[in-house]
């Protein structure tokens, strides 16, 4: 599968901008981060999501071999056969863009969907309402943007979520609705689970959240009627009782 290699756009990082036009730059500008890359701001990570060109059709497109159109480097997906059962996201995309697969039904059939390893980030909206039931992640993934998987009913149906390993943020309402999730792990990384993230998630019965939390939005768990157990670190009941004031008789020290 051939992507599309060039790219027209801007990343600001420590207040300097950077002029992206390939693919190669934009995975040249990321490793030459080397380890600061793990401390990318959300602002940064979502601004990967951002389509550079929205609303146009431009020359520099390609269809890859199931039908999906891709603008500049992949990360754009925009239209695609709603019979296929499995999506897999080109290699060497770098963010799905903000409402990438929220139009016209391309994931009406979608169950399984894969990401290529160099994915960093999903954009808000990206895969809301779709018929997904398992998410084959990317161990980079360290964004995930607002309803980005919002009403996706049938996700990890009767399942843990785990979360990648190296996952910092997740926005707003982005796994609302995901009725059929029954536990959820959170990794070391996270940093910030934002407003209503796993609102009216009806099966979820208990979640394990780290120490290594900083920020919990208000309202992610409301709509939760049957979660019975957030699960914390030893030692961390004070802490937690600030971030989740409400919540505070379903705490279990682990």
């Amino acid at each position: 599968m051939e992507v599309m290699k060039e790219l027209n756009g801007y990343l600001e990082h420590n207040g300097l901008i950077y002029k992206i036009q390939s693919i190669e730059q934009l995975r040249d500008f990321m490793n030459g981060l080397g380890e600061r890359a793990k401390e990318m701001t959300e602002q940064e990570l979502a601004s990967l999501c951002v389509n550079p060109n929205p609303g146009k059709y431009v020359d520099k497109e390609y269809s890859d071999s199931c039908g999906v159109r891709y603008y500049y480097d992949g990360t754009k997906l925009i239209k695609g056969r709603a019979d296929l059962k499995e999506y897999k996201i080109a290699d060497g995309t770098v963010a799905v863009c903000n409402y990438a697969f929220n139009l016209n039904g391309t994931m009406h059939n979608r169950k399984k969907i894969f990401c290529p390893n160099t994915l960093v980030a999903i954009g808000k909206w990206a895969f809301s309402t779709a018929c997904v039931r398992e998410i084959k992640w990317s161990p980079n993934l360290k964004y995930i943007g607002d309803s980005a998987f919002c009403g996706c009913a049938f996700l990890n149906a009767e399942q843990e979520l785990h979360m990648p390993q190296v996952l910092a943020y997740i926005c707003a309402s982005a796994f609302e609705g995901c009725k059929k999730v029954t536990s959820v792990v959170f990794p070391d990384s996270i940093v910030k689970i934002d407003s209503h993230a796993f609102r009216n998630c009806e099966s979820l019965k208990w979640v394990y959240i780290p120490d290594t939390i900083k920020e919990i939005g208000s309202g992610v768990f409301d709509g939760c009627t049957s979660l019975k157990e957030i699960k914390i670190p030893k030692g961390s009941h004070t802490k937690f009782e600030k971030l989740l004031p409400f919540s505070v008789d379903k705490f279990v020290e682990v």
